[in-house]
């Protein structure tokens, strides 16, 4: 299982529209908290797979999620 937080600063978006007038705007800034629980399986030491889901939980600017996450983990 993993715990983490993120933090992020606004974007910032500098251009020229089609009539000429320069637009130079900053997003808001944005953090959230993150657990994702996990099944990982091994075949043997070279093969395996790991299913989960991570779920945001907390944050500012941010709304609840679910992200499904599939994975194969391959030696050679």
């Amino acid at each position: 299982m993993d715990l983490a937080r993120e933090w992020s600063n606004g974007s910032t978006l500098r251009e020229h529209d089609n009539n000429g007038t320069y637009i130079h705007k900053t997003g808001t800034a944005g953090t959230d908290w993150q657990i994702a629980p996990a099944f990982e399986y091994n075949w043997n030491a070279n093969w395996g797979v790991i299913v989960g889901s991570a779920f945001y939980f907390a944050g500012h600017n941010k709304s609840i999620q679910v992200s499904p996450q599939f994975a194969v983990n391959a030696m050679f």
